[in-house]
């Protein structure tokens, strides 16, 4: 799905005798395009929504909030998607028998698709990196044990990514709040947490 084929490409490899086959048949189940669609192709839409971001995210004229805006429906799309059913791309005939196998996106797909490259294009801007961060620890509370790993892993590059940008540790410790709103609503500068931090300084 998604993919460019350019002319005189295969659009099928069979595997066994193909004398049975009606090439022309086969061939006529594919859809050919111009471009490709958001309703048919979803991981188009994740494509596109990265790219905005990551002109929001790239110098020198950085607009942060747009990538967070763009951040805010990747994790709701990723939250729609975290306990559904992928479609395995095997499909078998009556008896059970494997007769087409397509490529299909799995969770880690969806999840590497949207965040790779923001978690490196997005460390060095601290609004990225927070709200990117609380994107990922929402997944993890509601996406299944199993689906765990892509989003653990996406945790480890942009913290390692976040320490590559800042050499100062409050610099780091700073981008890397969880706050939904990218700075605005974390843990450090909600005026409750403030308030907590005072009393539990005044306390010592």
């Amino acid at each position: 799905m998604g993919d460019f084929v350019p002319a005189g490409a295969p659009l099928f490899r069979v595997h066994g005798d193909p004398v049975r086959l009606d090439h022309a048949r086969v061939a006529g189940l594919v859809v050919l395009a111009a471009e490709r669609t958001h309703g048919d192709d979803p991981a188009y839409g994740f494509r596109k929504l990265v790219d905005i971001a990551e002109r929001g995210l790239a110098q020198p004229f950085t607009d942060p909030t747009t990538a967070v805006m763009v951040i805010d429906r990747l994790h709701d799309c990723l939250r729609q998607l975290a306990n559904r059913d992928f479609p395995s791309g095997r499909h078998h005939d009556d008896g059970g028998e494997v007769r087409l196998i397509e490529r299909t996106l799995s969770w880690a797909g969806y999840v590497r698709l949207a965040f790779d490259e923001l978690c490196l294009a997005g460390a060095a801007s601290p609004q990225a990196s927070r709200r990117l961060r609380a994107a990922l620890e929402d997944l993890l509370t509601v996406a299944p044990p199993e689906r765990h790993p892509p989003l653990e892993r996406q945790l480890d590059v942009l913290v390692a990514a976040v320490h590559r940008s800042y050499d100062d540790q409050r610099d780091r410790r700073a981008a890397l709040v969880a706050d939904q709103q990218g700075i605005g609503s974390g843990a450090d500068l909600a005026a409750e947490s403030e308030a907590a931090t005072k009393r539990a300084g005044a306390g010592t």
